[in-house]
């Protein structure tokens, strides 16, 4: 996920928002991901980064995930029904 935060800083003409946390590095469990960073942070990031991403003019996840369905389903209904959404499952773009 590291990588990813990196490759957009070359997208100058954009903005990206991120919360600036400690990412999973390579196979580490997610139990001791959660336990590294602590339980005030490990509680609280997800939801901030669930706020920031129904407020985002475009988004781009994969819909046969359910946090990022649940993500779509609330842009939508806090009128953002026409932001862009970019959905990574070639599957599941409706």
């Amino acid at each position: 996920m590291q990588e990813v935060i990196d490759k957009s800083k070359s997208y100058s003409n954009w903005n990206f928002y991120y919360t600036n946390v400690t990412r999973q590095v390579g196979n580490m469990t997610m139990a001791s991901y959660e336990s590294s960073l602590g339980r005030e942070t490990s509680t609280n990031y997800p939801l901030v980064n669930f706020l920031m991403a129904t407020e985002a003019d475009f988004f781009i996840g994969a819909l046969g995930s359910t946090w990022c369905f649940l993500i779509d389903g609330m842009r939508n209904t806090g009128g953002k029904v026409m932001a862009g959404y970019l959905s990574v499952n070639k599957d599941r773009f409706w």
